[in-house]
């Protein structure tokens, strides 16, 4: 399975060593393919500079590109409006991906996922419920 991851729940796997990390570490061991975009990539980048500027942002970079399967920006609008108009371009990325999901911490995002018909979208804790703990 091919596990979409956007810049929240991106940020959350590399920096924390909390659920959303956990989340991560047991979709590689499992064979999950963890894909995020050019866009993604860039935003996370922005926050870093922005609010964690002690770390490198280089090495994160690196990290990044070494295990996840990193995927151009969609030119293409996606199947859903969003409240949130920021939002829309990491769902048509997931969505031109070909993911079969896409792990969000963004309310918005969440809240509309019933209106996405093309990939499901869930919280890390969702994903972790629902998938991970019954394998």
């Amino acid at each position: 399975m091919r596990v979409f991851y956007d810049t929240n729940v991106l940020l959350s796997a590399l920096l924390w060593r909390g659920e959303v990390y956990r989340v991560h570490r047991a979709l590689v061991e499992r064979g999950y393919t963890p894909v995020t975009s050019e866009r993604v990539v860039r935003e996370a980048l922005e926050v870093i500079a922005r609010k964690f500027a002690m770390l490198d942002a280089s090495s994160i970079e690196s990290a990044v590109r070494e295990d996840w399967e990193v995927v151009p920006e969609s030119r293409t609008a996606p199947s859903t409006k969003l409240r949130d108009p920021d939002d829309e371009g990491g769902l048509a990325d997931a969505e031109s991906a070909n993911v079969e999901l896409l792990l969000s911490g963004d309310r918005d995002l969440l809240d509309a996922r019933k209106e996405i018909g093309t990939v499901a979208v869930l919280s890390a804790r969702e994903f972790h419920q629902w998938y991970l703990a019954g394998t």
